[in-house]
């Protein structure tokens, strides 16, 4: 049995944070928060590896 994926940092960005909000084994919605005052740029695909 697979154990779920909670967090774990990649390029880490002081003050931005990136979780997935919902998920299954096909598709996830990612939440991105940005506390740095700063505007972030973002793409529009991700692969996400483990």
């Amino acid at each position: 049995m697979a154990k779920p994926i909670t967090e774990v940092p990649v390029n880490a960005l002081e003050n931005v944070t990136m979780t997935m909000a919902t998920y299954n084994s096909c598709e996830g919605d990612l939440e991105i928060m940005n506390q740095t005052g700063s505007e972030l740029a973002a793409g529009e695909w991700y692969s996400i590896q483990r």
